[in-house]
């Protein structure tokens, strides 16, 4: 799926299994009580970088290891949650597998709007 907004998926998650998957329209009006909020984004994206920086009301330090153009594995704990960053072999077509891939994750127990 070729998408120039950054949003890769993302879901409102039921806690039974299921989940519907939503657009920025429903992130933005997302609470709570809709259930667990699951982003995936091309931190590259221009929207995507817009959005944490200006949108997710993460703290600036989350956001700038969200948004780096290098990372290190690490796991770093914050008063609301983790802060999570992997590397792993890039099994894209035509990629290096040498040329690693970077996945980062805020987890957060009670995050709110």
């Amino acid at each position: 799926m070729v998408n120039n907004d950054g949003l890769i998926a993302a879901f409102i998650l039921d806690g039974k299994g299921g989940g519907q998957r939503v657009g920025w329209k429903e992130i933005q009006e997302w609470t709570p009580t809709a259930g667990l909020l699951w982003v995936h984004l091309n931190f590259e994206a221009p929207e995507a970088q817009r959005w944490i920086r200006e949108e997710s009301q993460l703290e600036d330090v989350v956001g700038d290891v969200l948004l780096a153009d290098e990372s290190r594995p690490r796991v770093t704990a914050f008063d609301d949650g983790l802060l999570i960053a992997l590397r792993g072999v890039n099994l894209n077509p035509g990629a290096e597998p040498e040329d690693m891939v970077s996945l980062r994750i805020w987890a957060e127990k009670n995050r709110k709007p």
